[in-house]
């Protein structure tokens, strides 16, 4: 689980911008919004990311979305490589 997220110069995004998942000490319906992931230790299930118009919402969104494809997807399957032999036998990787 992320406990916080920091992005900066990322597409729109040039000064660090961060989401915290970790709850403030309210009590108030804590059951139903943290999840212990250890003992005393507690983080939200859930966040709101709200803003005007073209503040950066999607493109944090979208940060978030790199980042978890660079943590669960293999190298291997972002990397494809072939070799040209009519020009030398040229490797390739994209």
């Amino acid at each position: 689980m992320i406990q916080e997220f920091q992005v900066q110069n990322f597409h729109s995004i040039r000064e660090r911008q961060s989401i915290s998942f970790v709850p403030t000490n309210d009590d108030n319906m804590r059951g139903q919004y943290v999840h212990e992931v250890a003992d005393g230790v507690g983080l939200l299930k859930v966040g709101i990311v709200y803003g005007s118009n073209a503040s950066g919402k999607t493109t944090l969104l979208q940060a978030l979305s790199f980042f978890r494809s660079v943590m669960i997807d293999k190298p291997e399957s972002k990397i494809s490589c072939s070799t040209n032999t009519a020009k030398g036998n040229i490797r390739t990787c994209r």
